[in-house]
């Protein structure tokens, strides 16, 4: 199920290459309606598999390589309903994934991730709020989670990647209130 998932998803990305070419509105509505069904059952697929690997673990019979899976569903769905758009959703997903695996450098990308969608529902304090626990979550990590292999990135990296995304952030804010005429 979870490569039915993966796969599902990328078939999610051609419809989406093909936006770009797409000469009218509705040809580009189509193909996000496309892409969106793609995703959907993508995550159908993450949620049947969820709740059989949760059942599983109730009954202490999840082995490493569920426990992986499982942690990549509860991330995978989050981000699922991210890409469809479905912001409320995905920060309740995004919440519930955060809560349970509060030790792995996802937890910082999930906080990212909610800090778009507060950002998409236009609740611009709750979305610079999310960055800043992002920082703060970042300090508190033990070191161990960036010696393992789950992250390319160092804690100074993740720190610097955080900076980047609050800064673009603000700037993007600057210029919208400055196009909108709120500016100073």
């Amino acid at each position: 199920r979870y490569l039915l998932a993966r796969s599902l998803q990328n078939l999610a990305d051609q419809p989406l290459q093909e936006m770009k070419e797409a000469k009218t509105d509705n040809a580009r509505e189509e193909l996000k309606r496309k892409q969106f069904a793609y995703l959907n059952m993508a995550n159908e697929q993450l949620q049947v598999l969820n709740r059989e690997l949760r059942r599983l673990e109730s009954l202490d019979r999840l082995d490493a390589l569920g426990k992986r899976l499982l942690k990549s569903t509860c991330f995978g769905m989050a981000h699922l309903l991210y890409l469809t758009e479905e912001y409320e959703e995905a920060i309740r997903y995004y919440h519930d994934a955060v809560n349970r695996y509060p030790q792995c450098t996802e937890v910082l990308i999930a906080y990212m991730k909610m800090s778009g969608c507060y950002e998409s529902l236009g609740k611009k304090n709750e979305a610079k709020s999310m960055l800043e626990q992002a920082k703060i979550i970042l300090r508190q990590m033990p070191d161990s989670v960036f010696d393992s292999k789950a992250t390319n990135l160092g804690r100074e990296e993740w720190n610097r990647w955080l900076d980047w995304s609050r800064e673009l952030r603000d700037s993007d804010n600057r210029i919208n209130q400055l196009q909108n005429g709120n500016g100073v």
